[in-house]
């Protein structure tokens, strides 16, 4: 994923671009607003971060903004209604952020970003059960 979005901010800051972000989005997430949130969470990224801070984890954190609620809004709802200054952003959450699907929307990219992202304590967890038990069983004798 992280090469993806490296991809994506060379495209928008080399040739003004969004095609290959938008081509990712089809053959990747339902086009139920979804999407949608994903270009536009992508878009927030790639223009406030440096390159090499474009992760998934840092594409999660802005995704987040969705739960993170501010009375009846949201995180992301204030930043494009009060922060946000880039047209080509409010163009692809204008519509979705008002959206009452918008929770659904934001889990379905979260769990993709979780899936690919590392998790360590995920990976040991699920790889060495059976490890971790014999351990844990030997350090309740000790």
């Amino acid at each position: 994923m992280n090469v993806y979005l490296m991809k994506f901010y060379d495209e928008y800051y080399q040739s003004k671009s969004i095609e290959s972000l938008k081509e990712f989005t089809i053959l990747t997430f339902p086009q139920d607003g979804t999407d949608k949130l994903f270009i536009g969470c992508v878009l927030i990224l790639i223009t406030n971060v440096y390159r090499t801070m474009a992760t998934a984890e840092a594409l999660s954190t802005i995704v987040q903004a969705v739960k993170q609620k501010i009375g009846s809004s949201n995180l992301l709802q204030f930043y494009l209604e009060r922060v946000n200054g880039n047209k080509l952003i409010s163009k692809y959450l204008f519509k979705v952020i008002y959206d009452e699907h918008l929770d659904h929307y934001s889990d379905v990219l979260l769990g993709y970003l979780y899936k690919m992202s590392f998790h360590f304590c995920d990976v040991i967890g699920t790889g060495y059960k059976a490890k971790i038990e014999e351990y844990r069983y030997k350090q309740n004798d000790e």
